[in-house]
């Protein structure tokens, strides 16, 4: 669920700097940073392991 609201606020963010920077090309941003927010959703979520609340988990299974 992380990975979903970090990507979501990363796009929100990068779509307000696209938006301010080209406002010409706007379709070429909106794809743009769909991707990049997609990219960070599927690199941050192998990172949800290494979470500190996850380690108990972790190392003792039930």
């Amino acid at each position: 669920m992380l990975d979903l609201t970090t990507s979501f606020f990363l796009y929100l963010g990068l779509k307000g700097i696209t938006y301010t920077t080209t406002k010409t090309d706007t379709m070429h941003a909106k794809w743009t940073t769909l991707v990049i927010a997609s990219v960070f959703a599927i690199i941050s979520r192998p990172l949800l392991i290494y979470l500190p609340e996850n380690d108990e988990l972790a190392e003792y299974p039930q």
